[in-house]
């Protein structure tokens, strides 16, 4: 008994004496940790800091368009590509890296200005319209349908862009007279928006650069007979009447030091420009049923929508005549486009309850041998279906050979036709269609408005 209670004894007196040799050593050990975790906060904290600040900087350096432009792009002066000037920079050739998207649709960057402004054009035609009854730039249809003025009817592109006045600088053109291979300019001007012009067009090697696209598109510029120009589907610039009608690419210039959120510039990657509080629904799709629509004009909370392909019966695409003797868009007349689209083709929609009755204009345009397209306005309908106005915003070019809603004659209505190009055709010719609608925007209740997830309203 009593050797038990000595090694208890002894036990304790170990026990005892380990505690003060380990207590030093914790509290020199607990101490140096703080002391590493406070020195790692303090320096760590300060070249995050740093780090940041720089990066900071740095991000907003590459977030212009000019410095991401020039950090993708080779510099040359001979080949194709992108090419430094004295008063800036110009893309020339057939350059595949100087796409921008900008209000939901593909542009090219024609030029980086002095003052880190940006001129781009559009990549397809944003329409196809007759020039008019007067052979200057600044009296015809396009100068009227590009830009707002004193008719409220004017400027229907412009009001296809957001925030036009906070976004884009003034564009300088001139309406130059070709002789040869150059172009002799005596006045310039400046809009917001405006046409390709000779000088571009040369400027970019023409049939052997990026602007030719294959598509019919007026020129602003004259040849020495005083005749009006377009670049046809060949690249080859030649001479029009004002009757004719031919695509418009709309030729802007963003603010200097835009800012961009993404994109290294090619069509599949393009430039994205941050529009910040100035975005809107065109060019954007909408799910009706089993069919998809795209928007091609926003008024508060009313869009208008064309069907995104031609209208189909089954499996087949319907071609149907516009009437049976005039060309006038009437739902009365049972021979007529409108008495199918808003009976047959209404009656068989599922989403008819989500269809808004708009207004159509279906004046005619050619009054005499006035081709204003103003005139249009002159008579109006009001609908659930309808059709496409020559003068709609439109710059889906796959789609032609179809009729439009306008009248140009008693018994001849316009056309897109297979060449793109506008054409006057018989009524009684049958020709594809396109169907439109109205919807009120604040019944939409999901998707992103893209082709991949469409704006649903169930």
């Amino acid at each position: 008994m009593k050797k038990t209670n000595k090694l208890k004894d002894k036990n304790k007196k170990k026990s005892k004496l380990s505690l003060p040799m380990k207590r030093p050593e914790f509290i020199f050990n607990f101490v140096s940790f703080l002391v590493v975790i406070i020195l790692g906060i303090y320096f760590g904290g300060r070249s995050l800091y740093y780090y940041s600040k720089q990066n900071v900087k740095m991000k907003s350096e590459e977030e212009t368009l000019k410095t991401a432009v020039l950090k993708n792009s080779q510099i040359t002066k001979e080949t194709d590509g992108l090419h430094q000037e004295k008063d800036g920079y110009i893309f020339k050739g057939k350059t595949e890296q100087n796409y921008v998207l900008f209000a939901n649709r593909l542009y090219r960057i024609m030029k980086i200005n002095e003052d880190n402004s940006v001129k781009i054009v559009s990549n397809n035609n944003e329409a196809i319209l007759n020039w008019g009854e007067n052979s200057n730039y600044q009296s015809s249809n396009i100068y009227t349908w590009l830009s707002t003025g004193e008719n409220p009817n004017s400027g229907i592109y412009q009001k296809t862009i957001p925030g036009e006045t906070a976004l884009l600088a003034k564009t300088e053109w001139c309406e130059g007279i070709l002789h040869e291979n150059s172009v002799k300019c005596d006045t310039k001007e400046q809009t917001y928006f405006s046409l390709l012009t000779l000088d571009d067009y040369i400027a970019s090697y023409g049939q052997k650069g990026y602007l030719y696209n294959h598509q019919h598109s007026w020129l602003i510029g004259k040849n020495e007979t005083d005749d009006n120009l377009y670049i046809s589907d060949e690249g080859s610039v030649e001479e029009a009447t004002v009757y004719q009608g031919y695509g418009v690419r709309v030729v802007m210039t963003l603010k200097p030091n835009i800012k961009i959120v993404s994109g290294t510039g090619t069509a599949q990657n393009p430039y994205i420009i941050n529009q910040e509080e100035y975005t809107n629904n065109i060019g954007k799709y909408v799910k009706l049923g089993d069919d998809t629509y795209r928007i091609y004009e926003e008024r508060e909370n009313m869009l208008r929508l064309s069907l995104n392909d031609y209208l189909k019966v089954g499996d087949e695409y319907l071609e149907k005549a516009f009437g049976n003797k005039t060309a006038l868009y009437n739902p009365l007349n049972r021979y007529n486009i409108a008495y199918y689209l808003n009976r047959t083709f209404y009656n068989s929609l599922s989403y008819q309850s989500y269809l808004s009755e708009c207004s159509l204009p279906i004046g005619e345009i050619m009054v005499g041998e006035d081709g204003n397209y103003l005139n249009q306005y002159s008579e109006l309908i009001n609908n659930k279906v309808g059709l496409l106005s020559l003068y709609d915003w439109n710059n889906n070019m796959n789609l032609t050979d179809y009729y439009l809603i306008n009248s140009t004659a008693s018994s001849m209505a316009w056309v897109y036709n297979k060449d793109g190009v506008l054409e006057e055709e018989k009524v009684t010719e049958v020709r594809k269609v396109i169907p439109t609608v109205c919807i009120d925007k604040n019944l939409i209740k999901s998707g992103e408005g893209s082709l991949e997830s469409p704006y649903v309203m169930e």
